[in-house]
C-alpha cells in the first residue's frame, strides 16, 4: 500500500554528499511489492493450470463414455465367449454401467446423493468423485423425452448442481440407443458451456 501511494518517495536518510545509504526510495519495489505481488501473479497461475486440467479430466470422462456404446457391442457380439452380455433398457441400467467405469477409474464413487432441492422437491446426484469435485448425471432417452425438454432437464442440473460446494465440474452422460435425437452433436455444443457460478458443464450424448 505505501509503495502504491508513493511509489517514488525519497529515503529521508541521506548524507551530505547527496547520496542514500540505505537506498534512494523509502518504499522500494523489490523490498515491498515485488515478492507479494509475484506470489499473486503464481497463485492466478495456479488457478487457472487447475480449472485446465480439470476441464481436460471431465473431457477426458466424455470421452470415455462417448466409446460405451461400442463397449456394450463388444460383449453382444462376444456372449459365446462366457461373457455375460449387457442389456441396456433403462436408466436404472444405465448408471450401473457408468458406476462400474467409473469404479475402474476411481476409488471414491459416490452414488445418489442429495443436492439443494428446486421447487419444493429434493434431486439426486447419480455420481460424484470426490477425488476431484466431478459430478455426473446420466439420462437415458427415450420417445417422450425430446431434444427440448433434455435440454431444459439438463440446464436446471447444470443450475442446481454448483451449489454443492464439493462440486468443480459436472458432465451430463446421455444415452441414445434408439437415436431418438436428431441432432445430438448440436444439442451437445449447445449445452457445453460454463454454468451461472462459472461451473464447466460437459454434455456428451452416445447412441
Amino acid at each position: 500500500e505505501k509503495f502504491l501511494n508513493a511509489p517514488l518517495e525519497e529515503s529521508p536518510f541521506k548524507d551530505e554528499s547527496g547520496n542514500f545509504p540505505l537506498g534512494r526510495w523509502q518504499n522500494p519495489f523489490q523490498a515491498t511489492f515485488r515478492q507479494k505481488i509475484e506470489r499473486q501473479r503464481q497463485l492466478l497461475v495456479d488457478a487457472r493450470t487447475g480449472d485446465r486440467d480439470l476441464e481436460e479430466l471431465v473431457g477426458s470422462l466424455g470421452a470415455v463414455f462417448s466409446r460405451l456404446p461400442v463397449y456394450f457391442d463388444t460383449l453382444h457380439r462376444r456372449a459365446n465367449a462366457q461373457v455375460p452380455e449387457t442389456a441396456i433398457t433403462n436408466e436404472a441400467g444405465l448408471q450401473v454401467a457408468v458406476e462400474a467405469v467409473l469404479r475402474l477409474l476411481f476409488e471414491d464413487v459416490r452414488t445418489e446423493d442429495f443436492v439443494a432441492s428446486s421447487a419444493g422437491s429434493n434431486s439426486r446426484v447419480d455420481f460424484l468423485l470426490p477425488e476431484v469435485g466431478v459430478v455426473i448425471e446420466t439420462k437415458m432417452t427415450r420417445p417422450s423425452l425430446t431434444a427440448g425438454r433434455l435440454g431444459e432437464e439438463l440446464l436446471v442440473d447444470a443450475g442446481r448442481y454448483p451449489k454443492r460446494p464439493d462440486c468443480r465440474a459436472i458432465l451430463a452422460f446421455v444415452y441414445d440407443p434408439a437415436r431418438h435425437l436428431a441432432n445430438p452433436k448440436g444439442i451437445e455444443k449447445d449445452l457445453t458451456r460454463p454454468t451461472a457460478d462459472g461451473v464447466p458443464f460437459v454434455c456428451v450424448i452416445a447412441s
